[in-house]
């Protein structure tokens, strides 16, 4: 394995596969915090920017052009790194994109996974991976199994969880003939500032503060209100990562998840609580998905306990820091 020193110091190399995203965002900003560790991320290409002007020590993060549907790029970037520890985030993770784009989503999801595990292998390296999956992977299920665990079948019902399921069983695969030590997690809903407005919460927090404004009429555009989902805070899930890199034991499942349902209209009419003037609520059928569970809730008992990891930071908390994101950026 090759090694590099700064001082006295082994320093621990980190990559990041997808590090412009939302998560790799937050991942990686964290990770400029902890001590002795040599971090390099991927993006698709030139163009795909990665804002560091707010990190505290943005000369840690060392950027790498990398296609992870082409094998050959990851390849010549796993080579050049040699990473110890590896969180794989490249991802097509949007559901609404997956199902008009089911091909992209699984050449991303399903192929790119499968070019980072071979290349691996082949190069002979032997690094921790953290696989990042999704609880989209349980999919339909039923009131009895609720909370969902780790044991809980998978019953995806849309293209970005099937997809996701295919990366599982690749995770298994590299894990039980290859020895790849690949620890897989499935983390619930997650938001915060810096997600795109295609996901539900910040769409809302972009319409309110564009209303607040006189951008638009004072009318929000929603899909389904009854859906329920468990929600955490990015900043929170990107520590479960961290420390799962840690304490984690490749081969095993683990659910990110908070524990508990919040009802979408629930969560709505609070950042309209949270508006400087009245706001009306308009039902838009195009954000309606061809299938939407209507209850998911986890159990992430089993991290807490293996790793002492727990939720931190309250959804209201997160509500606000989100909106008040927009409201700075419009």
């Amino acid at each position: 394995m090759k090694l590099s020193f700064r001082g006295f110091h082994i320093l621990t190399r980190i990559l990041i596969t997808g590090i412009t995203g939302f998560v790799g965002y937050y991942l990686s900003q964290f990770l400029t915090t902890q001590n002795d560790l040599e971090i390099y991320g991927t993006r698709i290409n030139e163009e795909d920017l990665f804002p560091v002007e707010d990190f505290d020590a943005p000369e840690m993060i060392n950027l790498r052009i990398m296609d992870i549907t082409i094998q050959e790029q990851v390849s010549t970037v796993l080579n050049e790194v040699r990473p110890d520890i590896i969180f794989h985030l490249a991802a097509q993770s949007n559901v609404a994109i997956s199902f008009k784009e089911p091909q992209l989503t699984f050449n991303v999801n399903a192929l790119g996974t499968l070019n980072l595990y071979d290349s691996i292998k082949k190069l002979n390296l032997d690094p921790t991976i953290i696989a990042v999956g999704s609880a989209a992977e349980y999919g339909m299920i039923t009131e009895s199994d609720l909370p969902i665990n780790e044991k809980t079948p998978l019953h995806p019902m849309d293209p970005y969880g099937a997809s996701k399921v295919s990366m599982y069983f690749l995770s298994r695969l590299f894990y039980e003939v290859f020895n790849l030590k690949i620890i897989y997690t499935r983390a619930f809903n997650h938001f915060g500032p810096h997600q795109k407005p295609s996901f539900a919460i910040p769409s809302f927090c972009q319409q309110i503060a564009e209303i607040e404004q006189g951008q638009r009429p004072p009318i929000i555009n929603v899909g389904n209100l009854e859906t329920v989902r468990d929600y955490l805070d990015v900043r929170d899930v990107v520590q479960a990562y961290w420390i799962l890199a840690q304490r984690g034991l490749p081969g095993e499942i683990y659910n990110i998840a908070s524990g508990n349902g919040q009802k979408m209209s629930i969560i709505l009419n609070f950042l309209l609580s949270l508006a400087q003037i009245p706001i009306t609520i308009k039902m838009d059928l195009e954000k309606y998905r061809p299938s939407d569970i209507p209850t998911i809730y986890g159990d992430s008992t089993k991290i807490q306990k293996e790793t002492g990891w727990h939720p931190s930071i309250n959804i209201n908390q997160t509500l606000e820091d989100t909106l008040n994101f927009w409201r700075n950026i419009i």
